[in-house]
């Protein structure tokens, strides 16, 4: 490996098994389009069905009120996906995957585990009356909570996986960015003092 680096510059291709398909898949297929536009779809629908809505305080800039109906969507937007995790993995699997799970898809599934809570609670508040301590706003804080410590602990396995050259298959890529993604919104609400409820 290291001869191959320093005479080409680059690092070697995937291992492959003897006439069998790489170790991991660099990039995803068909299906996994059709799964990240469905799981979006999804995660549309149980914000809606959540109620969830922004609401200005008197430190909000008059620029953010133009984003208030849509914040709740960036919020939200990775739940539906982060579900179709076993999907995923399935599908590489069946395609040949030899490789275990990695440090992002680790992640992917602690957060798996919250987004399928978020579920049974969004489809408990809608169709029943959940008890008081699983009210809207204790969720909001808990979410709130969870989302800013997995994009920390996404954020410096992107960075490590900066300086290392190993190879890693697209859903380890793709989980950070899942991670990642909300805390910019919650950030953005947070610093034009914007509360959802």
């Amino acid at each position: 490996m290291s001869d191959n680096l320093i005479r080409t510059g680059r690092a070697p291709p995937p291992a492959r098994a003897k006439d069998g398909p790489p170790a991991f898949l660099a990039r995803p297929s068909g299906l996994d389009f059709f799964l990240i536009l469905v799981g979006s779809s999804l995660s549309l629908l149980l914000t809606d069905l959540g109620g969830f809505q922004a609401a200005p305080t008197e430190v909000t800039p008059h620029g953010a009120l133009l984003l208030l109906r849509s914040l709740p969507y960036l919020l939200f937007l990775p739940a539906g996906i982060l579900l179709f995790l076993p999907l995923f993995y399935l599908t590489q699997r069946i395609a040949g995957r030899r490789q275990t799970l990695s440090v992002g898809e680790w992640l992917w599934f602690v957060a798996w585990v919250g987004a399928a809570l978020l579920t049974v609670w969004v489809a408990w508040h809608h169709w029943g009356t959940p008890p008081e301590f699983l009210s809207k706003s204790n969720i909001w804080v808990g979410y709130a909570v969870t989302v800013l410590a997995l994009a920390a602990v996404a954020l410096i396995t992107g960075l490590v996986d900066l300086i290392g050259r190993w190879g890693r298959p697209w859903t380890h890529h793709f989980a950070l960015a899942l991670l990642l993604w909300p805390a910019l919104p919650l950030l953005a609400l947070l610093a034009w003092g914007i509360k959802i409820g």
